[in-house]
Parts: structure tokens; sequence; C-alpha cells
């Protein structure tokens, strides 16, 4: 039987090594790095110094209004082909459950894939949230009315003070500061994400979004990843987003927003509808004698696909 344990330095290679042989795709080291730094809560599954296990939480702020929580993004709960059984999947979560616990964090929420996201609910306790049906249509389809937003090329204080005045106050979020912005945006390796930002005739900030173009099965895809803007601002980092779009050869365009949620109808008035792949979306406190109700209805949260673990 594989000994449990958390993570330990020198453990990055083995994990590398771990996702290649369940994903079927590497895992660059220097991305693991990126995507785990210092903070992550890990646990491994070891047998005579082989990683055949893993899962991780990465750490979150979630936001609601004043409120604020420490939460983690539990990822990459991975078993090794050789050694895959529902007790192994199970000690790992309940074992990454506790060392979180242990380490502050209150709660945990995941958007799992469909093979683990029956087994989270009915064997681990964990909360289901309103599916996140992804928000697409063809560029060609979408309007872009608006004008005076500018490439953004770095993130600051001034960015993440608008994402919190504009924040839902009933609503969980996962806070957008400096230094999530910049890591999140603009070190990840490998990969160039863009931004823009509209200011009004004084230089003040009203608006910013970010996204990200890539290859899909079907053509490249183009994805609203977060947008934090004033209504008067808001269809002109649109429309510099959809240039650039056009630019690239994108053939569509995808967002997340939960419905009802502040974004939804700016989503839907651009022409996007919920007809895209569906993500499942759950969570759970940490500890059990947690006494608060869990937030599991849509309006609850406010998550866009920057929140995403797929990096």
């Amino acid at each position: 039987m594989p000994e449990l344990r958390p993570y330990r330095p020198g453990d990055e290679q083995g994990i590398c090594e771990l996702f290649a042989a369940t994903h079927g795709r590497p895992l660059p080291l220097e991305l693991w790095r990126w995507r785990y730094g210092t903070k992550s809560i890990i646990n491994v599954a070891a047998d005579a110094g082989r990683i055949v296990g893993h899962v991780g939480a990465l750490p979150v702020r979630l936001t609601r209004g004043a409120e604020s929580v420490a939460a983690g993004l539990w990822v990459d709960l991975m078993v090794h082909p050789d050694y895959r059984n529902l007790g192994l999947f199970l000690d790992m979560a309940e074992a990454n459950h506790r060392l979180c616990a242990e380490n502050g964090v209150r709660l945990v929420f995941a958007f799992p894939n469909d093979r683990s996201y029956p087994i989270l609910k009915r064997m681990l306790g964990w909360n289901a949230i309103e599916e996140i049906d992804a928000l697409e249509a063809p560029l060609s389809a979408l309007a872009a009315a608006g004008s005076g937003a500018a490439p953004l090329s770095a993130f600051g204080a001034e960015h993440a003070a608008l994402w919190r005045r504009l924040a839902p106050a009933d609503a969980f979020a996962p806070e957008r500061t400096p230094d999530f912005l910049k890591w999140r945006y603009r070190e990840r390796p490998g990969r160039t994400y863009f931004a823009w930002e509209a200011r009004d005739a004084k230089g003040a900030l009203r608006g910013w979004l970010a996204a990200n173009v890539f290859d899909g099965p079907q053509g490249k895809i183009g994805d609203v990843l977060d947008l934090c803007a004033e209504p008067d601002a808001a269809d002109a980092v649109w429309s510099a987003a959809s240039a650039h779009f056009r630019s690239n050869g994108v053939r569509t365009v995808s967002a997340w927003a939960l419905k009802g949620g502040p974004d939804f109808a700016r989503y839907v008035a651009w022409g996007l509808t919920p007809n895209g792949p569906r993500t499942h979306f759950a969570g759970r406190w940490t500890s059990p004698e947690e006494k608060a109700p869990f937030p599991s209805q849509g309006p609850d949260w406010f998550v866009s696909k920057g929140d995403s673990d797929v990096f």
C-alpha cells in the first residue's frame, strides 16, 4: 500500500512524471513550479520512492463584501494507472482535507471532471453548486460597438482596486490582488495572455479584460478569462478583445458566468449564449464542525474562466 504523506521538496519531478502517465501529456517542471509555488497544500502517495498519487489545493482568498475566507482551489487529484482504486482516491482526498484544515483553509472548491464529480458528492460530502455552461458563439455573430480601450501591459493596485469595488458584495469571489493578476496573466511559462483597459478623460481606470487564444478541435478559440468593468467601459474593452480575436483568426468566443451574475447579461448582450461545454462546480467546508450553511447556489458565487484550474 503506498504511503500517504504531505509533499516534500524534491517530489516535483515525480509529480510531473505522474501527470504525464495520468493525462498523456507533459507537465514541464517550470510550469509546475509556477502553478504551485511555495504555499500550495499538497499530498502525495509514494511507493518505494515513486510518486503514484497526488492532490493539491492552490491558496485562494475568497471575498464576500467585507468578509474574507482562506480557501483552496482543489486540483490534480491523480492516481497512477497501476495503482487506481477507490480506496486510495478517498484516502488521498480526506488526507488533503485534513491538511487544508490544519493550515487554516476553511473552504475548498473545485471544477471536477465527470469521473470524480459523483464520488466527491456521494462519498466525500461535497456540495454541488450551479453547473457552469460556457457562453459561446461564433466571433462573426458577436456585436462589438465600443472604443477607447488600450492594451494593458502591467497589472497593478488600481486594477485590483476596481475589481474589489465592482465584485458582488453578496457572493464569494476569488480575489484579484495585484500579485494574483501578475502571476495569473503575466508570469505563466509558455503562454502569453492578452489584456486591455479603458480609462476616462481624466485617466481614471474604468475597466479591464484579460483573454487567451488557443487552438481548439474546430478552430481557434478566444477565451474571455476576466472581465472587470463599469457599464460605460465594458463595450470598449470587449471591442478591443474582439478585434484581437479577429486578427488572430478566432472562430469561437467562450466565457464563463453563472446565471444571474453581473457579467452574464453583458455576455448575452454581446451575443454569447450558454450552449458550450458544461463544467461541474462543487465545494466543501474543511471542518465538520463548521456551522455556516455552505454557499451552494449559483448567486452565492462570482467566478470566471480565470478562476479555473485549467491554465
